[in-house]
């Protein structure tokens, strides 16, 4: 459970830095977009996964960790799918 919970600390910062802190600081000119800890969330949530197999609540805890961590695997995957330079040779 330890594992999840840092999993979703790390997925919520990654969360925050992609959707609200762009709109909160969008009118400075000098803002940078921030990509947090991109892979980390993700191994974190499959390390907790392959600990507590069993628990229900580890499972449902590591869906919403997985939808919420932007910079992770399957993010990347979403945000890629449409370009053909990625996935056609």
């Amino acid at each position: 459970m330890g594992l999840m919970v840092m999993a979703l600390l790390i997925s919520t910062m990654n969360f925050y830095l992609s959707f609200i802190r762009p709109v909160l600081f969008r009118r400075w000119s000098d803002y940078h977009f921030v990509s947090g800890y991109p892979g980390i969330g993700t191994v974190l949530v499959l390390l907790s996964v392959a600990v507590g197999w069993s628990s229900g609540l580890l499972c449902l805890l590591s869906l919403i960790a997985l939808l919420m961590n932007t910079g992770g695997v399957p993010w990347f995957i979403i945000v890629t799918w449409s370009d053909t330079s990625l996935w056609d040779s």
